[in-house]
């Protein structure tokens, strides 16, 4: 049975009513619509009742029609009305499930799920709750996910921890399928983590939204509201290099940058952007012949700013961005790398509007079908050096490339010489262009050592390697 609701997904800290006032008017009359606020940790009590206070002063849902479900795993205070727990003084989801079908709203706050799925999801006798959220979702009502609480709806939940690599995850609600969603993976710098676990899982799409920002959801098509941006992987063409459990190395992703107002069917891939946008493919920056060649080199930027500044409003077709650059630099430390690449399948859309007619005209872009290549890179850094004169190598294909740059400034190394070496024999030698890029085609073969050794300023740094055409990256020093 087709689904007739709506699955709403929001970043982190969404303040704006036209966010909430787009929910509601989904549902018609407001004086009948009756929300659930669900929570479990004890910090988010004083957010749902905030929550109460703003649904009420602001969109003018009766008080008695909103609901705080009696969660709390943290303080042990798990029901404040008894009515929800059984005669042992534990919470009784069959009751709160009973309770839920008389609601068109569920909200899941931010917060850890992963106490609540494990009763919840784990036990026949909890069926019911689960059972009734896809029912109010099945029959045309919202579930809605801020933050965390988005990873209850999926197929497996997920927490992606903010400071490293870990993904915990636990079976879902499953109201979502073939989704990674992390909410923060833009602004945080883990854009690359976020496809890596939608590898690992082998989904179909990585899903990150932007702070203030909503994804509303149908069976078929994802709607954009917010004031950010939301980035959509789909890697339906990519092929992998690596082991799932190793550093991720996979080339040919597909990437999608949507702003406010934009639409895009996931099943038949199609893109319908904002009508107050317009299409901006192959319109020369600044009036420059050479748009189509650039290449410039970053770290640690957020992955919407990279692919906006440097790409879709700019004459770069070819970008590299470096995670993790300014502390995985002793020799032998394994960090990532991203490419973008604009092809003749990407397309531009640009406006300038406000997101609800009332507040601040801003600049919004939509860029599609981005190739995005991830590659492990290792150090060879001798001197333990955090900042200074840089070299990337990475293969293209059956190509190598070679990237210089200046971590202190940011900026690629000009003119650098470079030199390749077949044991003590020089077989090449070129120079960086000014954009610190030097690509040696069709000279190297498979499978044999070769060092490069780059000059700028009277500094040689060098390495030796074995070159093949899907070969992880170094970055030498």
């Amino acid at each position: 049975m087709t689904p007739k609701g709506y699955i709403v997904l929001t970043g982190k800290g969404v303040e704006s009513d036209f966010i909430y006032q787009k929910m509601f008017d989904l549902l018609g009359n407001k004086e009948k619509i009756n929300i659930a606020i669900i929570s479990n940790e004890s910090f988010l009590n004083s957010n749902d009742e905030r929550l109460n206070k703003h649904f009420v002063k602001n969109h003018g849902i009766i008080n008695d029609n909103i609901w705080t479900v009696p969660f709390n795993f943290d303080n042990n205070q798990n029901a404040k009305d008894n009515k929800h727990l059984s005669e042992g003084g534990e919470i009784d989801f069959n009751i709160i499930g009973e309770k839920l079908k008389e609601f068109q709203v569920v909200f899941f706050a931010d917060g850890d799920y992963f106490p609540l799925l494990d009763v919840i999801l784990q036990s026949d006798t909890n069926f019911l709750f689960a059972k009734a959220i896809r029912k109010i979702y099945h029959e045309g009502g919202l579930i809605v996910g801020n933050g965390s609480g988005c990873s209850m709806l999926l197929e497996q939940a997920q927490y992606l921890y903010p400071d490293n690599s870990d993904n915990v995850k636990i079976q879902g609600i499953n109201l979502i399928n073939n989704f990674t969603i992390d909410t923060i993976a833009d602004v945080k710098g883990r854009f690359s983590r976020l496809a890596h676990f939608a590898v690992m899982d082998e989904h179909n799409y990585g899903l990150s939204i932007g702070q203030d920002t909503a994804v509303f959801i149908t069976d078929t098509e994802l709607e954009i509201i917010g004031n950010k941006d939301v980035l959509l992987i789909d890697r339906g063409s990519s092929v992998l290099y690596s082991d799932k459990t190793e550093g991720l190395h996979i080339k040919n992703l597909k990437v999608h940058l949507f702003t406010h107002g934009d639409k895009y069917d996931y099943i038949n891939k199609t893109f319908v952007p904002n009508p107050l946008k317009g299409r901006i493919k192959n319109t020369p920056f600044f009036d420059t012949n050479e748009y189509h060649i650039s290449l410039d080199v970053f770290k640690e930027y957020e992955s919407s700013f990279i692919l906006i500044n440097y790409m879709l409003d700019n004459e770069a077709k070819d970008v590299i961005a470096l995670t993790n650059d300014d502390y995985l630099y002793n020799e032998g430390k394994k960090s990532t790398f991203i490419r973008y690449v604009e092809t003749n399948e990407t397309d531009v859309y640009f406006g300038k509007y406000s997101v609800d007619g009332a507040s601040e005209i801003k600049s919004y872009y939509s860029g599609i079908n981005v190739m995005m290549d991830i590659a492990p890179f290792v150090y060879a850094d001798k001197n333990k050096k955090a900042k200074g004169y840089k070299a990337l190598i990475f293969a293209v294909d059956n190509d190598l490339q070679i990237v210089a740059y200046d971590t202190i400034g940011a900026a690629p190394v000009c003119d650098a010489k470079v030199r390749i070496f077949e044991n003590t024999k020089l077989i090449y030698k070129k120079g960086t262009d000014r954009f610190g890029r030097s690509l040696i085609k069709n000279v190297l073969e498979l499978n044999k050592e070769y060092t490069v050794e780059l000059t700028y300023d009277f500094e040689t740094i060098s390495n030796t390697f074995v070159f093949n055409n899907n070969m992880d990256g170094i970055c030498i020093q």
